[in-house]
């Protein structure tokens, strides 16, 4: 994909991003990281937009490393489930072999 350079502004800052995803999902990021700044600071006057922005980068660190884990508990179960499946497989072509096996001493 192509980059692009894309302008936005967060908490009053202004930046300049070259990315390669969408420019406007770029700039819905930085207006919900903004919003989320804004908010910080609004419900608590002794607080600067600094210090927001490291409260937000927290919140948004927790929350990335919980859905890592969530995805991690999802793969190891995903991998457990593939494994029954492959164990499930085997057993019944076993259990046809004997079926085929005792289909012909029958005859």
């Amino acid at each position: 994909m192509a980059k692009s350079k894309v302008q936005i502004n967060v908490a009053g800052m202004n930046f300049s991003l070259v990315t390669e995803d969408d420019p406007a999902y770029i700039e819905g990021l930085a207006k919900q990281l903004s919003k989320k700044i804004e908010d910080i600071v609004a419900g608590n006057t002794n607080i600067s937009v600094a210090q927001a922005a490291v409260l937000v980068a927290l919140d948004c660190e927790d929350e990335l490393s919980k859905h890592n884990n969530s995805s991690d508990n999802l793969r190891a179960q995903i991998k457990d489930y593939l494994e029954d499946a492959a164990r499930a497989r085997m057993e019944a072509e076993g259990y046809k072999r004997e079926l085929e096996k005792l289909k012909a001493e029958l005859q």
